[in-house]
């Protein structure tokens, strides 16, 4: 039992790496021995986070990369696979709110910026479904692999205020569902989602 849960010598692509969050995933996962892709759409955070992380091991890379830029991604997926040959695992950590995709205390819902809103949930969930289906390529060909999405709280308990995000978060707890039966249907049962 304990083996399944092993991450040594696993090659795990973690987007948002530049972040608190999935950063601190990612570097726990470093830790205990995984090779790591950091990716970030900054090239200073990403170099940033990479020099910390070299002090871990030398089992890293940086990838600077808009998880919403589809040909950014299908680049850094190349790169990936010609300096490891193979990716065990994504983590889709990037993500985030913004105040125009939020109903302020003296505002109302005829108050939302649609527009905020909208990058709210391409942030969210197209930053999800993108990486997802772009390096998911590798687990379809490997026959194994495994995706890791971030959601919230706000997915299933409306809380005040954040709209956007609380919407995005509830569509990717959707596709995660949606993807795990589309891969173990038509890939079988060793790609997890």
């Amino acid at each position: 039992m304990n083996d399944l849960f092993k991450v040594n010598e696993k090659v795990v692509v973690v987007t948002g790496a530049t972040g608190i969050l999935a950063g601190g995933a990612a570097q726990y996962l470093q830790n205990n021995g995984a090779t790591v892709v950091y990716m970030g759409r900054n090239q200073e955070k990403v170099d940033r986070v990479l020099s910390e992380a070299r002090k871990i091991s030398d089992n890293c890379m940086g990838l600077t990369c808009d998880v919403l830029d589809e040909k950014a991604l299908s680049k850094g997926y190349v790169k990936v696979l010609q300096k490891y040959g193979r990716i065990d695992a994504l983590i889709n950590g990037a993500g985030g709110n913004m105040p125009g995709a939020t109903i302020g205390p003296n505002a109302e819902i005829f108050d939302l910026n649609l527009e905020d809103y909208g990058k709210v949930m391409d942030l969210n969930l197209k930053g999800t479904v993108l990486p997802t289906i772009i390096f998911g390529k590798a687990f379809k060909e490997q026959g194994h692999g495994s995706v890791i999405n971030f959601s919230s709280m706000s997915s299933t308990q409306a809380l005040t205020r954040v709209l956007g995000y609380s919407n995005a978060k509830a569509a990717i707890d959707n596709f995660t569902r949606w993807m795990a039966s589309e891969m173990a249907l038509k890939y079988g049962d060793k790609i997890r989602v």
